[in-house]
């Protein structure tokens, strides 16, 4: 019995030797298949080329099989691709429709033991499992991984229609003014003339800011051209035109300023539901600055668009989603968190005196906040106590000069009431300014 066991084996010995010594040329790139999404045995090198078993194959000297369970592919590593050719080990292969062969037998597949490169290896993606999800802040703000990578769409201090106190507003004028106050971010409002040019004017009428009469879409742009933007200011400004909006790119393109666009309202109040007809030309303006806006050939990272109607939201959301855009309201309307997310807003821009403190610090703990007008430097401590991103203001100087520069964190603010005491208010850090 022993005699025939010794035959036994040294016949075994032999075919395998016999075995390993059968060598094919290496598969083409049809036998090639896709990485399977079965899940594998042990850990291998990464990206290794499959192929079935029904094509000749071959493994590498080196032990690099990844084998999908209860599958017939065979994984190798990329060295498979260099023209090589490979010795078939049977020891390696395990797939039923060759567990009848005669010179191939099916085995277990054993996976890599655990080791310390492997735990190296894994460790990393551990890490990045653990904070891809959503986290939570010491102080409370939710924040998703997106929002962590994603940066501020407007700074601490945004120039109001440029710096509307020592210069007319809505001129280039203006706009230059807020550049040497240190504004990195100014706002300012575009509206649409007779002959469908965009310019840049607030009022739906021209009284105010200029020494024209009437609504300004009822005058051409070669009439608005020709008005007085700025001795309603001071006669130091005299002669200053009402700007095109493609001027204002440019100024702010050389002068290196974020813009905030806003798109006008058609109505006389913000809060006022639009008519049929005052709809449509929200509707037109918002086409045509998406028009002008490709034209010019604009850096979506330095303008935000911003605006009061939702037409004019939803037609930057279709024809312009690689800008950002924010929501404007006076108060909080009670679906202002599902549109925000359904146009992809990136902030909600409000009257700071339309909403009570606690409602401030509660949706600021949700969406990125901005506040119009601030012009009191005790108010704006106030405001980034309560978790606002940022205040829109007529005096950015006044503001910034107001507001002490440190790395301390802020503390608490009373919600209950509506206004505080600036001594009370806690000093923090302003970005916005140079």
């Amino acid at each position: 019995s022993r005699s025939c066991m010794r035959k036994a084996l040294g016949k075994r010995r032999i075919n395998n030797r016999a075995l390993d010594r059968v060598s094919f040329p290496s598969p083409s790139a049809s036998s090639l298949f896709p990485p399977s999404s079965e899940p594998f045995l042990g850990f291998n090198l990464p990206r290794p080329h499959q192929f079935d078993l029904q094509t000749p194959c071959a493994r590498s000297h080196v032990p690099c099989f990844r084998v999908p369970v209860s599958s017939n592919i065979v994984s190798t590593s990329s060295s498979l691709s260099q023209g090589r050719n490979y010795s078939v080990s049977r020891r390696y292969i395990s797939d039923k429709s060759h567990a009848n062969s005669s010179h191939l037998t099916s085995r277990p597949i054993r996976s890599e033991p655990w080791t310390i490169e492997t735990a190296k290896r894994i460790f990393p993606v551990l890490l990045l499992c653990l904070f891809s999800g959503n986290c939570v802040s010491a102080s409370g703000f939710v924040m998703s991984s997106s929002n962590l990578q994603k940066p501020l769409p407007l700074p601490n201090i945004i120039g109001h229609r440029g710096a509307k106190s020592v210069a007319p507003e809505n001129t280039l004028a203006s706009i230059r003014a807020a550049k040497r106050l240190g504004c990195t971010f100014v706002e300012v409002d575009v509206m649409l003339s007779n002959d469908k040019v965009a310019c840049i004017h607030h009022d739906n009428t021209l009284d105010r800011c200029t020494n024209g009469r009437g609504f300004l879409w009822d005058q051409n742009i070669d009439a608005l051209r020709s008005l007085d933007a700025g001795s309603w200011f001071d006669k130091e400004f005299a002669g200053e035109k009402l700007p095109l909006l493609s001027e204002v790119i440019q100024t702010c393109r050389d002068l290196n300023l974020g813009l905030n666009l806003e798109i006008k309202h058609a109505t006389d109040k913000a809060t006022d539901v639009p008519t049929p007809e005052e709809r449509e030309r929200e509707i037109e303006l918002a086409e045509k600055v998406c028009v002008d806006i490709v034209d010019l050939e604009a850096d979506p990272s330095s303008i935000v668009f911003s605006s009061f109607s939702r037409d004019a939201i939803r037609v930057l959301y279709e024809k312009l989603p690689h800008f950002k855009r924010s929501f404007l309201v006076e108060g909080l309307p009670e679906d202002w968190e599902d549109f925000v997310a359904r146009y992809e807003c990136v902030s909600l821009n409000f009257n700071h005196k339309e909403v009570p403190n606690q409602k401030i610090a509660e949706i600021s703990s949700l969406v990125p906040t901005y506040c119009y007008t601030v012009n009191e430097p005790g108010r704006a401590r106030e405001l980034f106590a309560l978790g606002v991103k940022g205040v829109f203001s007529d005096w950015p100087h006044v503001i910034q000069e107001g507001l002490i520069i440190i790395d301390s964190p802020q503390e608490k603010v009373d919600t209950t009431g509506t206004s505080l005491p600036s001594s009370n208010l806690p000093p923090l850090r302003v970005a916005g300014f140079a």
